[in-house]
């Protein structure tokens, strides 16, 4: 007989009698076995993922050891005095002595001096030319030498002052190491900085500085700080002082986490600039929607997976696409899609 409860009070003898039941000797108590067995099986799937993805990530740390040895014996770096090692010891000597120092106070071109001993460069290369611009070479270089103006694009912020340091100090091993006739030219830092005005570095290493966009004009950008960077590259176009300086007919773009390991030729050419392929960066379907209001008649699968850096290109292209790189670049950011 099924007593279903009419009110209140029926409910309430209901639940009395249940009780009352639970209570007496020998009575059964609910098992609760099923749920411990369940939490027991859950506990085994998340132990085996977690020792199946440990194997999964070690053969692949595996693979690309064993494939950048591989890349490094064809390229003949496997008969050099260790491999993979070569300026160690100097990035060493270089940590310790700007963990030693204050900011300011960083003599960069000692420490260079000794990257250059520890890589068997001669110290005595004449560099300090070729950090306003100045192009090394004459008359002995190859004739199709096509060197290149390295343009750091930077905030000045704690954070990336300290990256242009460690940035700069490669560079300057790396352009020391590809000689005299090496295609490394210049470098100047370009930095968006409040009103433009100097934040101090350029004791260090050769800046010049822009006006960056002010905290409620990023608002507008969804505080995407990265748009000073097309910001900076146009005004320094625009000032005859500042393009004094690169006396280079090509230019490399580069951003304060990048970092030189050996020296870089110019792999441009004035019709073809080259950048960096970015994995991560391909276009899909889902994009056509902004592609279309950006570049109409572009179809997504003609879009490059690159940005704006690293990247190659003669300066008669930057001047051309600047303006270009830098409205897309506020179109993109006020598109709610």
């Amino acid at each position: 007989v099924c007593h279903c409860p009419t009110d209140k009070g029926d409910a309430a003898l209901l639940v009395n009698l249940r009780t009352e039941q639970m209570q007496k000797p020998g009575a059964r108590r609910p098992q609760q076995g099923g749920s411990s067995k369940a939490s027991q099986v859950r506990l085994f799937i998340c132990l085996g993922t977690v020792a199946l993805l440990g194997i999964i990530t070690y053969w692949n740390v595996q693979f690309v050891l064993e494939r950048s040895h591989r890349h490094q014996a064809q390229d003949g770096w496997a008969g050099s005095a260790r491999p993979n090692h070569r300026y160690r010891g100097a990035s060493e000597v270089a940590l310790a002595d700007l963990d030693d120092v204050d900011g300011d106070d960083a003599d960069l071109d000692d420490i260079a001096d000794a990257a250059a001993k520890e890589a068997d460069v001669p110290t005595n290369a004449d560099t300090s030319a070729h950090d306003v611009g100045v192009s090394a070479g004459g008359g002995d270089c190859p004739g199709d030498r096509r060197p290149y103006h390295t343009l750091l694009t930077a905030q000045s912020t704690t954070y990336q002052n300290w990256q242009s340091r460690i940035m700069y100090f490669h560079w300057k091993k790396q352009k020391a190491a590809g000689g005299p006739c090496g295609e490394m030219g210049g470098f100047t830092r370009l930095v968006a900085h409040k009103k433009g005005e100097p934040d101090g570095l350029e004791g260090e290493i050769p800046s010049v500085f822009v006006t960056e966009y002010t905290p409620a004009e990023l608002a507008r950008f969804k505080h995407f700080a990265v748009m000073n960077r097309p910001f900076s590259v146009k005004q320094m176009l625009a000032s005859p002082e500042m393009m004094a300086r690169i006396t280079e007919d090509y230019i490399m773009i580069a951003e304060t986490d990048h970092m030189f390991l050996r020296p870089l030729p110019n792999l441009a050419t004035k019709e073809k600039p080259v950048a960096y392929n970015f994995g991560y960066m391909h276009a899909s379907a889902r994009q056509q929607p902004v592609i279309d209001q950006i570049a109409p008649g572009v179809k997504w699968q003609a879009v490059q997976p690159i940005g704006p850096s690293p990247a190659i290109l003669h300066l008669d292209t930057l001047r051309k696409l600047t303006d270009k790189w830098n409205d897309y670049s506020i179109a993109l950011k006020l598109n709610d899609q």
